[in-house]
């Protein structure tokens, strides 16, 4: 919520609301969401994870919170770190130490608006190779919520999802299955089996799906370590029409901070002009220039 009285508390934030609604009734506002489908049947699936935990970064955090996160069988961690999302490197070991117990860990920012940038600064990517995961501009109570519930489908709504899938094989929702059933494997650290469903979800999705499927193999990718195939995942991902996409956004943001991870500086120079030149969020942009003025004086 943004204030603790004001009628304006619940706005949307970070987006633009699908409708308003006043005394004449409803007026719609945008048309990229999913409409109901009489035909599809509502499946609840009610199962929380009680082992997950939200972490305000603060000055001067000692390290034994997250280690005793670990010694208690916590299985998620959302953090929420400063700036772009960054916390005090004094914490890396107990976040490696998370990471080598199957921790799922995502990072969140502090701020009601913008997004998580980690791919700009040296600590954002470094808290990026020990395993944790950027949500965009998820506020840190919905990337909580999210969390606790994906942990809580890996049991019940996994072996609901493989036996829909061994029932009704080629069905119309196969895609949307094997999307669902990689979303499990990756916040459950099973990342070679979230590609395989990505994989089998994009061979059946009809299109309306690709380019999300396309970055989350990205994701994928370069979590296994395999930069060159998460590059040529996040270019698919980037062939949207609509420049300032979001999803191709975000592709553009990894290619940047793979390109200049391997030195190469030309390509990641163009990527983040892309996002000078595209994005909307101006923290974002003005973070762009920065590393391209930075790159450029380097690379002379």
């Amino acid at each position: 919520m943004m204030h603790s009285s004001t009628r304006s508390t619940f706005r949307t934030i970070g987006d633009i609301p699908i409708a308003m609604v006043d005394r004449s009734g409803i007026q719609p506002l945008r048309e990229d969401y999913r409409r109901r489908d009489p035909a599809r049947r509502p499946r609840i699936q009610t199962a929380f994870e009680e082992k997950v935990a939200l972490v305000h970064y603060y000055p001067n955090m000692q390290p034994e919170i997250v280690d005793g996160l670990v010694e208690r069988g916590y299985r998620g961690i959302v953090f929420a770190g400063t700036g772009l999302g960054h916390f005090n490197k004094d914490l890396f070991p107990a976040v490696r130490r998370a990471a080598d117990a199957g921790i799922a860990m995502y990072m969140t920012v502090q701020t009601l608006w913008g997004y998580v940038q980690m791919y700009v600064y040296d600590t954002g990517r470094d808290l990026m190779d020990l395993g944790i995961i950027p949500t965009g501009n998820m506020l840190p109570e919905t990337a909580y919520v999210k969390l606790i519930w994906a942990l809580g489908q890996t049991g019940e709504a996994f072996d609901a999802l493989e036996r829909y899938r061994s029932l009704y094989p080629g069905d119309e929702r196969t895609a949307e299955v094997a999307y669902q059933l990689g979303d499990i494997h990756d916040a459950a650290g099973r990342t070679e089996l979230a590609v395989k469903e990505y994989e089998t979800a994009m061979a059946s999705s009809s299109g309306d799906m690709t380019a999300d499927l396309h970055y989350r193999l990205g994701t994928c990718r370069e979590t296994l370590g395999d930069d060159s195939e998460a590059v040529a995942a996040y270019k698919k991902a980037m062939k949207s029409k609509n420049k300032a996409d979001p999803i191709r956004l975000s592709a553009v943001a990894r290619c940047a901070a793979i390109y200049e991870k391997q030195g190469e500086y030309k390509n990641a120079i163009a990527a983040y002009r892309d996002l000078v030149e595209n994005a909307d969020d101006p923290e974002l942009v003005v973070a762009a220039k920065a590393r391209v003025e930075e790159l450029e004086a380097f690379a002379k």
